[in-house]
């Protein structure tokens, strides 16, 4: 299964009977995120030195 890694906002393969995980939803908006979104928000973070 492919899960979305919080640390490096990258996705991983990972055994679902090995692994645990959450399954989480949330709306911030009117209009859901994408990974594309998730992930300029990283890079504007790491692009002023802040930590994530």
């Amino acid at each position: 299964m492919r899960l979305l890694d919080v640390w490096t906002g990258q996705f991983v393969e990972k055994d679902p009977k090995k692994t645990q995980y959450a399954i989480l939803s949330h709306m911030w908006d009117e209009v859901e995120q994408t990974y594309q979104d998730v992930r300029d928000i990283q890079q504007s973070y790491s692009s002023q030195g802040r930590p994530l």
